[in-house]
């Protein structure tokens, strides 16, 4: 690290971070800003960075002084990365929840402005599913307009969701951006950082009522992968604790996420011990066989269950019923894909999240526990999505619909039917 306060002080990034998002979001070519490894010549160094996320990246002497970002903002290191250039494979959906898609509408406005709105089907649900046809500004030529295509969804439907959930007929030549978890409103503080605490980007989405949206990639829900929607859904809250080992100790750690100095913020990492948590990027946990030595264990795909860390996250949980959560400690070999390594197991409390993140706030006796879900196929052409999508879409939805109120060991719930009858609880 170029600047160790940044780890030391980790309210120091934090503010760095925050302000560059308001002020480099104004710049052309911007689509976000976030945070992750800084990269040089193609491979990932180990120094935590603003990354700045941009449509075309453009040799210094190509942009304009003032259109510049600079190698330091605040004391930060920052790095401009091309949107889906990234070198590392766990980077490449999860800088997508980065992406400013108001300003991808705002720019798509004079598109818009040409569409054929009026060509929406009038009848554009195939039972629990809605369809969106593209009216020529859904697909921009450069991604999705998703503000767009909920705009035509609510043509024929009324603002009662809380989550959508997209998937694209690709066969109808409606392109895919692989799956990832982008925050609308989030007013929940204690729990993550990743959009900051009272996130609020509804105005742009002319909605008083949606929290996130979620994209899920052909090739997941083609092959019913349960563990990528779920943990898609769970970005909501998990996952992005930092941890202290005492109340008044300066220095946050993150051993229990990918990287050790917050790299990967997302998931959990691969020597958290945590019982088949979803939000696991590396989808294993650890049986430790005695002597420091522990073992691989491999999770089917219908055995992912949240971790009560995860559970607290959710509000689903009181803090008093997280129990003792474990990491292995300097394990070796450190990387994979050894199934075997050594180490010691290191045994933290949720009361060391909250003296990094302060406790969940509403705590689980307010917090929400059932979310109305629109599951949405964008399509240029609604016969192709009657053929190729839907068929397959259903069985999805109501499989997905089940695995999740069963990783939350049956206390959250979605309701994936298209109604906006919040009355009743539907599995399928």
């Amino acid at each position: 690290m170029s600047d160790p306060n940044v780890l030391t002080n980790p309210g120091q990034f934090d503010k760095a971070l925050d302000k560059a998002r308001k002020e480099f979001i104004k710049l052309p070519n911007v689509l976000g800003v976030g945070y992750g490894f800084k990269e040089k010549k193609g491979k990932s160094t180990d120094e935590l960075a603003i990354i700045v996320f941009v449509n075309k990246k453009k040799s210094v002497q190509a942009v304009p002084p003032k259109e510049r970002i600079p190698a330091k903002y605040l004391g930060v290191t920052t790095d401009v990365v091309e949107l889906g250039k990234r070198k590392q494979e766990s980077r490449e959906d999860t800088d997508m929840m980065f992406v400013d898609f108001a300003k991808i509408h705002r720019e798509n406005l004079p598109n818009i402005k040409k569409a054929k709105s009026g060509n929406q089907p009038k009848d554009p649900d195939f039972g629990n599913l809605a369809v969106v046809v593209d009216d020529g500004a859904v697909d921009t030529g450069a991604g999705i307009d998703y503000i767009h295509a909920y705009e035509l969804f609510r043509l024929t439907h009324p603002d009662a969701y809380d989550f959508l959930i997209f998937f694209s007929d690709t066969a109808s030549g409606m392109p895919s951006t692989g799956s990832f978890h982008s925050a609308i409103f989030n007013a929940t503080s204690g729990i993550n950082y990743y959009a900051g605490a009272a996130f609020n980007n509804r105005a742009a989405w002319g909605t008083n009522r949606l929290l996130a949206f979620n994209v899920i990639s052909p090739g997941v829900w083609s092959s019913g992968n349960m563990r990528v929607m779920l943990q898609e859904v769970g970005h909501y809250w998990s996952a992005f604790e930092r941890f202290k080992h005492y109340q008044t100790e300066v220095a946050d750690h993150f051993d229990l996420l990918i990287g050790p100095i917050g790299q990967g913020q997302y998931h959990w990492g691969r020597f958290h011990i945590n019982p088949f948590s979803p939000v696991d990027y590396d989808a294993v946990s650890w049986t430790e066989e005695g002597n420091g030595q522990f073992t691989v264990i491999s999770i089917d795909d219908g055995g992912h269950y949240f971790s009560n860390l995860d559970l607290y996250n959710m509000g689903l949980l009181s803090p008093s019923e997280v129990g003792p959560i474990h990491i292995i400690k300097d394990p070796h070999p450190p990387s994979p894909p050894a199934t075997t390594v050594y180490g010691s197991v290191q045994e933290i409390t949720v009361q060391n999240v909250i003296w990094s993140h302060g406790p969940r706030n509403p705590d689980y006796t307010a917090a929400q526990r059932l979310f109305k879900t629109a599951f949405i196929i964008l399509t240029k052409d609604i016969d192709s999505a009657a053929a190729n999508v839907v068929p397959v879409l259903d069985d999805v939805r109501r499989e997905f619909t089940w695995q999740y109120y069963k990783a939350t060991g049956f206390r959250g719930k979605l309701d994936t039917t298209i109604s906006p009858d919040l009355k009743t609880f539907v599995l399928g």
